[in-house]
């Protein structure tokens, strides 16, 4: 009886770590801006993230799947540089790019 409760507790935490993990495979310019991308996936009503790296602050925000905003991250111009070039390279190679918004500092691409 116990192990059976410690898998599902298990099983639980699981479910609840990757709750607040957001799935990318698009990154697209927001319009009038050379700097500012819109990271997002192509699944309809899904949470998605503005990186910044054109305002004076640069900033990785994440929004909810009714686009507005959860987590304000401010953020430094080469930390901005690096994430770029890391989401460009995860979509590239894996097509996908996974987010915690509770830890924006993740090198791996997977989810």
């Amino acid at each position: 009886m116990q192990r059976i409760l410690l898998i599902q507790f298990l099983l639980f935490f699981s479910f609840c770590i990757n709750a607040n993990e957001i799935k990318i495979n698009q990154m697209v310019l927001m319009d009038n801006f050379h700097a500012k991308f819109h990271l997002k996936s192509t699944k309809k009503d899904s949470p998605s993230i503005v990186l910044d790296c054109q305002s004076f602050i640069n900033k990785l925000d994440f929004y909810d799947k009714n686009q507005m905003k959860t987590s304000d991250n401010i953020i430094g111009n080469d930390e901005c540089e690096t994430m770029y070039n890391h989401v460009n390279r995860c979509l590239d190679s894996k097509g996908i790019k996974c987010f915690d918004p509770m830890n924006i500092n993740i090198d791996s691409c997977g989810c």
